[in-house]
């Protein structure tokens, strides 16, 4: 299934909390409907995960996973972590760079 929301550079550390533990990732990209995340490990395709991410903990599906990225998308978002996501979102987008035009990314 191809993502269907922009995503924008971003950069910080991510916890994913999944059934093999717990696992610390870089973020690399945000938008409103998941995330790339970096790390020596990642979790497979399939896997249902909890990210924390700015004090929030949001639910997701690894859509993708090529050790050392992996793609989550986020799934039964309340409305309340809509609008969290939404704003981070939105400070992501007003720091991002168009590539050739400096550096990329806003940190959360």
């Amino acid at each position: 299934e191809r993502r269907v929301d922009v995503r924008f550079g971003t950069s910080g550390q991510v916890v994913l909390l999944g059934p093999g533990g717990v696992c610390q990732v870089r973020l690399t990209n945000l938008g409103l409907g998941g995330l790339s995340v970096e790390s020596s490990e990642v979790p497979p395709k399939g896997q249902a995960v909890i990210v924390e991410l700015a004090n929030l903990e949001l639910p997701a599906q690894v859509m993708w996973s090529k050790p050392p990225r992996c793609g989550l998308r986020f799934v039964d978002l309340d409305d309340a972590q809509k609008k969290a996501i939404t704003g981070l979102v939105s400070q992501a987008a007003a720091h991002t760079v168009p590539p050739g035009g400096g550096p990329l990314g806003a940190k959360l």
